[in-house]
């Protein structure tokens, strides 16, 4: 925060909120320890720190710090709220109660108060998650996100520096690997309903080209018709973000019509069928551009039908396999295996060593860039 306020020239408005517990967070043990993990595995690619513990921090402890952040002014959340959030991570509460006593802390009333003022404001600019940015009717969530916000501070003058990189430029997807990455394995969890899913398609194929490595992709039905809540504004900042990233990527994308219910089942009735044609990777991709890019229908035949001779398949011979069921044993164990390594949404990728031991877990398009150079790391360049 401190660099963003000293860079551009914007008014910095900091709200404290409460740690999440709605519909938007379905799987929230699950969503803390991969959190953890996911900070710790991009912070020293965006020149930033994470120390932590091995448990989460203690609740007795996140009151201490809600407290003494309660009672911080914005200066003071550029300058130290680092600093404290270092210490609630590492779970040391020696450190943080030197910092009460030499910033203060609000009383319980006050702070319950200001996550309550926090919660309303962001409930009232239709958001629901913490470490967002918000500016003009624009969400960025994340250090990940930065540089969409950048970029459009840029574009409106706000930049006072003469530096041509952003604070937090996304890292690029690595194109160049070494020898022995065809020993890896990555697997890649996608749905024929995921917007990130179909920003991530293309990119995803290209890097497993590029680098050799042997990629599994293993379909899971979508989070909706496997219970999991969809609140509104999720949705909505789902769209708006899944666009904004495919613009980023160069990936087509934007003519949208949404496959859920039937279009899905009768899509992976005909994936069972593609793949015993070695076509299964032609059919999805012919899916998600047509439900993503294309806006066909694919609830009708004929928007089916173009999905399959897109593929490269015969659709008469692909029709009659419609309402095979034969997906649901497969796809039940994807999901549990997304699970096991504290997945539960798509696209998900899991990169294997020659021993089919994990290296490396992460969640998003957004981590592409990550998988790239994990494999890169472990691969060697002539």
């Amino acid at each position: 925060m401190a660099k963003l306020k000293e860079r551009y020239d914007i008014e910095l408005a900091v709200h404290l909120v409460p740690a999440p517990s709605d519909d938007n967070f379905p799987e929230p043990d699950l969503w803390r320890e991969m959190s953890k993990r996911d900070a710790s595995d991009i912070a020293p690619y965006y020149g930033l720190e994470f120390c932590r513990s091995e448990s989460l921090p203690e609740q007795s402890l996140l009151s201490i710090a809600n407290a003494l952040m309660a009672n911080f002014n914005v200066e003071q959340f550029c300058s130290i709220g680092s600093e404290a959030s270092a210490h609630l991570w590492r779970n040391d509460k020696q450190a943080l109660m030197a910092l009460v006593r030499k910033y203060g802390a609000a009383s319980k009333q006050d702070t319950d108060a200001k996550l309550t003022t926090g919660k309303e404001r962001r409930a009232a600019l239709k958001h629901y998650g913490s470490a967002m940015f918000y500016y003009e009717g624009e969400w960025y969530w994340g250090v990940d996100r930065l540089y969409h916000l950048e970029e459009r501070l840029a574009s409106l003058g706000a930049d006072q520096s003469s530096q041509q990189s952003p604070i937090a430029p996304r890292p690029r997807i690595l194109s160049e690997f070494g020898k022995g990455a065809h020993k890896l394995t990555l697997e890649y969890f996608v749905s024929l309903r995921s917007p990130y899913t179909a920003v991530s398609w293309d990119p995803t194929i290209k890097l497993a080209k590029d680098s050799g490595v042997s990629l599994e992709v293993r379909p899971v039905l979508p989070m909706v018709m496997r219970g999991v809540p969809a609140p509104r504004e999720k949705k909505v900042y789902i769209a708006i973000d899944a666009a904004r990233e495919a613009r980023s990527l160069g990936v087509d994308y934007g003519n949208f019509y949404d496959p859920i219910g039937k279009p899905v089942m009768r899509g992976y009735s005909l994936y069972m069928w593609a793949e015993e044609q070695g076509k299964g990777n032609e059919f999805l991709a012919a899916f998600l551009k047509a439900a993503f890019a294309s806006g066909v229908n694919t609830n009708s035949s004929k928007g089916l039908q173009i999905v399959v001779e897109k593929a490269g398949l015969n659709w008469a011979e692909g029709k009659l396999h419609l309402d095979d069921d034969s997906w649901k044993a497969p796809l039940e164990n994807n999901r549990l295996s997304m699970y096991e390594f504290g997945s539960w949404g798509v696209p998900s990728y899991r990169l294997l060593d020659a021993n089919g031991n994990e290296v490396l877990s992460a969640w998003g398009q957004d981590r592409l860039w990550l998988v790239a150079q994990k494999i890169r790391d472990l691969t060697r360049l002539s």
